[in-house]
């Protein structure tokens, strides 16, 4: 499936963290990441969870072998080297604006 995924020209991924209670050589309140990449063609997308320990540039390394087109992200720089295109999305402007609407 991830063949299928990093064929097609547009991408979209992200991370966010999680906490593992017990994993091996982590204390329960360190936090590890889920990694989810979305794309393949409109008639069969692909989504994808990936674990990982860490939010190294090695993960998204993996992750992205291959994918040589237009990645859709925030702005984590651990993806930038590994794309030719990456577009950013502005989550943070759009938070920010939310929190001033219920403000009023």
């Amino acid at each position: 499936m991830r063949e299928q995924l990093n064929v097609y020209p547009i991408q979209q991924m992200d991370e966010t963290t999680v906490q593992v209670l017990k994993q091996d050589g982590k204390a329960a309140t360190r936090l590890s990441y889920m990694w989810v990449q979305r794309g393949g063609p409109p008639e069969q997308p692909v989504i994808l969870f990936s674990y990982s320990p860490t939010r190294s540039e090695t993960v998204a390394d993996r992750l992205l072998h291959g994918f040589q087109g237009i990645l859709q992200t925030d702005d984590y720089a651990g993806y930038v080297p590994r794309v030719p295109k990456t577009v950013w999305v502005m989550l943070g402007v759009g938070r920010t604006y939310a929190a001033n609407l219920t403000r009023r």
